[in-house]
C-alpha cells in the first residue's frame, strides 16, 4: 500500500525531527500495511533557496534508506502556492520526475483567480499535472465544496488525508468527497511524534463503507501515477453545503 503524502523526511520542515523519529514514523506505517512513502516536506519559495532545499532533501533521503531498506521513498515535495508564488521552472518539483506535482493552497476562506491561474500555468506551460493536498481542510473548500469540483475540472487531481475521516469538523465532508470520486490518493500527512501516521483504519472504514472496489481504485490510481501514468478521472459533480451538510 502507498501513503501519497508524508512529512517523514528529517530536518526540512515542521515534520520529523531527526533521524530517530524518522524511522519512527516509517515503522508505524509498515506496521499498519504501507510499503511505498511518498515523502513531501514542505517547500516554501520566501523560506530556502530551491537548491538548498533539495541538498537537504537529498541527504535525508539517503540516511533514511540507509538505515530502512523495506520500505520504498519516493522523492517528493508539498509546494505552497500563495499570491506571491514566482513562475518558475516547476520540473524539479515533481513527484519523483512523474509529471505530477504536489501542491498547497493557502488556509484562507476564498481562492482568488491567481491561485487558479498558477495551476493553470502549471497545467499548460510546465506539462504537469497538481495534485491538491489534503483539499478537504481548506476553509474555502470546507465553505464552498463546489470548488473541488472546478479544481478537477481545470486538470487537478485530489488528496484526501486519511485523519480527516475521524475528525468531526472534516469527515462529513471526507466523506462526501469519496462518494461522489472525487479523492484521487490518500495520504497520512504524518509529520512527529504529535501528528502520527493513521493508515490501516482509514482503509478499513472505506472499504466498509464503499466497498473494496472503492479502495483498490484508489491504490491503482496511487500506483499508476508513481509510473508516471494516467488515471481514469470522473467528471465531476459539484458538492454543495447545507448549514453544516455536504449534499
Amino acid at each position: 500500500m502507498i501513503d501519497f503524502h508524508a512529512h517523514i523526511l528529517y530536518g526540512l520542515d515542521d515534520g520529523a525531527e531527526n533521524l530517530e523519529q524518522s524511522l519512527m514514523l516509517i515503522d508505524s506505517l509498515k506496521k499498519q500495511g504501507v510499503d511505498t512513502i511518498v515523502a513531501a516536506p514542505h517547500f516554501y519559495f520566501n523560506n530556502i533557496t530551491e537548491d538548498g532545499f533539495f541538498a537537504f532533501r537529498e541527504q535525508a533521503l539517503c540516511k533514511i534508506r540507509e538505515a530502512e531498506s523495506d520500505v520504498k521513498v519516493i522523492p517528493a515535495c508539498e509546494v505552497y502556492i500563495s499570491k506571491s508564488f514566482p513562475y518558475t521552472d516547476f520540473q524539479r518539483y515533481q513527484v519523483a520526475n512523474t509529471g505530477y506535482i504536489l501542491v498547497e493552497l493557502p488556509h484562507r476562506t476564498s481562492l482568488s483567480k491567481h491561485i487558479y491561474d498558477i495551476l493553470l500555468n502549471i497545467i499548460n506551460v510546465h506539462g504537469l499535472t497538481p495534485i491538491v493536498a489534503h483539499c478537504e481542510r481548506y476553509p474555502a473548500v470546507l465553505s464552498k465544496p463546489g470548488i473541488i469540483a472546478e479544481l478537477i475540472e481545470i486538470g487537478c487531481l485530489i488528496q484526501l488525508n486519511t485523519s480527516s475521516l475521524f475528525i468531526g469538523a472534516l469527515k462529513n465532508l471526507a466523506l462526501k468527497m469519496l462518494a461522489c470520486d472525487q479523492v484521487h490518493v490518500i495520504g497520512t500527512d504524518c509529520h512527529n511524534d504529535r501528528r502520527m501516521p493513521i493508515y490501516q483504519d482509514a482503509v478499513n472504514l472505506i472499504r466498509e463503507r464503499f466497498g473494496t472496489e472503492k479502495l483498490n481504485r484508489l491504490h491503482r490510481n496511487m500506483e499508476l501515477l508513481l509510473e508516471g501514468r494516467r488515471i481514469e478521472v470522473v467528471k465531476p459533480k459539484k458538492i454543495k453545503r447545507v448549514f453544516r451538510f455536504y449534499l
